[in-house]
């Protein structure tokens, strides 16, 4: 059976990989996100940044021959004027972006899927596959409700802009228009669709 590197320290998208019952691995990649380009659009700027984490993959060595399967995402999230947010930085920061939010978002997330061969003591890419996947999300945190969303949501740190639309979370999700796994942070449909393209089944 294969099993799928995954280049993500994200919780979501392990869990998501886990309920889909899709083999992984964690693998470690040192991107720093910020080399990006900040200011290009909400698709252009999360397929750069998944790009930008396919190439500082760190893949264990291989024997001549061998197939592995790597993974990269990223999640951004856009406010109705247009403006990209990603984690917060504290607690005011994330405070910030949901009084933004209350008049609804765009969630954006882009993979990038790659399927590789060791030849001559190195990984080569023999097909690779991006994709975006963006919805709609009207999520509602009121301020004196706010607090009590950043207790019961330890890692909204971790999240893109600090949403969270399960669990707890889902009591202040008024509607989504789009794919919900793309919110958590993962495409499941589209990606299901990809690994199969791509010879991981």
């Amino acid at each position: 059976m294969n099993v799928l590197l995954l280049g993500s320290k994200s919780i979501s998208r392990q869990k998501l990989l886990r309920e889909a019952r899709i083999p992984f691995e964690l693998v470690q990649q040192d991107a720093n996100e910020h080399e990006c380009d900040w200011n290009l659009s909400l698709e252009q700027t999360t397929r750069s940044i998944a790009r930008h984490k396919m190439k500082h993959v760190l893949l264990p060595h291989g024997n001549n021959g061998d197939i592995c399967f790597v993974l990269t995402a990223d999640s951004l999230t856009a406010d109705k004027y247009g403006r990209l947010h990603g984690k917060p930085l504290h607690k005011e920061d994330a405070r910030q972006k949901f009084t933004l939010f209350n008049e609804g978002v765009r969630v954006g997330t882009a993979f990038c899927l790659e399927r590789k061969q060791w030849i001559n003591d190195t990984w080569v890419t023999q097909q690779a596959i991006e994709q975006f996947v963006d919805a709609a999300c009207d999520i509602q945190v009121s301020d004196d409700m706010f607090e009590e969303y950043i207790h019961y949501i330890a890692d909204y740190l971790n999240l893109s802009a600090g949403l969270d639309i399960q669990d707890f979370g889902a009591q202040f999700v008024k509607s989504i228009t789009g794919s919900y796994t793309t919110i958590i942070g993962l495409p499941m449909y589209e990606l299901r669709l990809a690994l199969i393209s791509i010879g991981f089944f």
